[in-house]
């Protein structure tokens, strides 16, 4: 990708996160070229499929006392997402109606499910927005942690627009 391009992305994601916590204060500079691409972009169609990234939140309860906070675990081996609360994150999103396509348990636990734009909107409380040619979606706000993960699940994204440039 080239750098004209990935500035180009990160600006309009930078967008879209301006939109959900500027304040009617806040100016933030914004290349009318880039203004006008994002507000060409519409309401995705209910039945578009996203692609959705759920990060977990490290089991620090299991942790001695003098590794909480730092993210390690006994042996400085990494904490992880206790296998309790991964297998619950699945049989949540199972039973709600969403397609779990990989999910990792490590320090850096997480999991990707598929879901309609129209699922995604009303389970994380956001909008999906598509661009004109239907491929590239992002969604206008952060996304909502339902009730029953907020102990477990540390951030959603629900996006496909690559917001950094791939190393050479």
């Amino acid at each position: 990708m080239s750098r004209i391009a990935s500035f180009a992305v990160i600006a309009i994601a930078m967008l879209l996160i301006r939109s959900t916590i500027a304040s009617p204060q806040t100016e933030v500079p914004v290349d009318p070229q880039l203004q006008a691409e994002l507000e060409s972009w519409k309401p995705a169609l209910p039945k578009m499929e996203v692609a959705i990234d759920m990060s977990l939140r490290t089991s620090k309860s299991n942790l001695p006392t003098a590794a909480r906070g730092r993210g390690r675990g006994s042996k400085g081996s990494p904490a992880v997402t206790s296998q309790e609360n991964f297998d619950a994150v699945l049989d949540w999103l199972a039973q709600n109606g969403f397609q779990v396509t990989e999910g990792e348990r490590s320090a850096n636990s997480y999991v990707r499910f598929t879901a309609t734009a129209e699922r995604a909107e009303k389970t994380f409380k956001v909008k999906v927005i598509a661009s004109p040619d239907g491929k590239r979606y992002a969604c206008r706000g952060e996304p909502a942690v339902p009730a029953p993960l907020q102990n477990v699940a540390s951030f959603i994204t629900i996006s496909n627009v690559e917001t950094y440039e791939s190393a050479p």
